[in-house]
């Protein structure tokens, strides 16, 4: 296979940035508020990124309908006002950014697309990316492959000059379906052997192992 890719597909959460603190400081805020048991750390690891729905109920349970409304109003004004707190790009991603300047650099989330590109201008980082496609524009998240596709329609890439790059299966379903490459990461949230499971073509271990794929030098 050659490594020579000219279009980046990135996660957002557990992928690129470190966000986790301030999500789950702002989850809490708003159980506290509708009078609901706050969660840990861990458990908000595991909820952030499958999409809403996942999320609520992860969060809330599966009668989450009942408190989803007043919880993500809650939630979603607390988090936009302290996005920025505490979160951080991964060590490593900055200097990959710069080094690949020359390549197309999208994100594809299933997280807000406003928080997304207010968090990368906090973090002096959105003018790296062409393309940021986040769960409200798409019909459907990953894993199905919609923004994958949507990013393909917008830049022009061909396929297989196309790596996508995640933390959980979701990413590499998407890319799967998609026809592109696609590089898991274990550094993030999601889990390494479920990820391993769908089959990846790369597999990396901090940010900065990503270089060795793409200059052709990954074992």
């Amino acid at each position: 296979m050659s490594n020579n890719f000219k279009t980046l597909i990135f996660d957002f959460d557990g992928t690129l940035v470190d966000t986790a603190s301030d999500v789950i400081t702002s989850i809490n805020f708003a159980l506290d508020k509708i009078g609901l048991n706050i969660i840990s750390k861990v458990q908000v690891k595991k909820c952030i990124g499958p999409g809403k729905d996942e999320f609520l109920e992860a969060i809330l349970g599966k009668d989450f309908e009942k408190y989803e409304e007043e919880f993500i109003v809650l939630f979603r004004e607390y988090y936009w006002n302290h996005c920025l707190d505490t979160t951080t790009l991964y060590s490593g991603i900055d200097d990959i950014l710069r080094k690949c300047k020359n390549k197309n650099i999208s994100v594809a989330s299933n997280k807000p697309r406003c928080f997304i590109e207010k968090i990368l201008e906090g973090l002096s980082a959105l003018d790296f990316f062409d393309v940021i496609i986040g769960a409200e524009d798409v019909l459907q998240v990953k894993p199905h492959p919609e923004m994958v596709e949507k990013i393909i329609e917008q830049t022009g890439s061909l396929r297989k000059d196309i790596l996508i790059v995640g933390d959980t299966d979701n990413d590499i379903i998407a890319g799967h379906k998609a026809g592109v490459s696609t590089c898991g990461v274990s550094y993030g949230y999601g889990n390494k052997s479920l990820i391993e499971k769908h089959r990846p073509h790369f597999m990396i271990d901090k940010p900065l192992d990503l270089l060795n794929v793409l200059n052709n030098q990954y074992n």
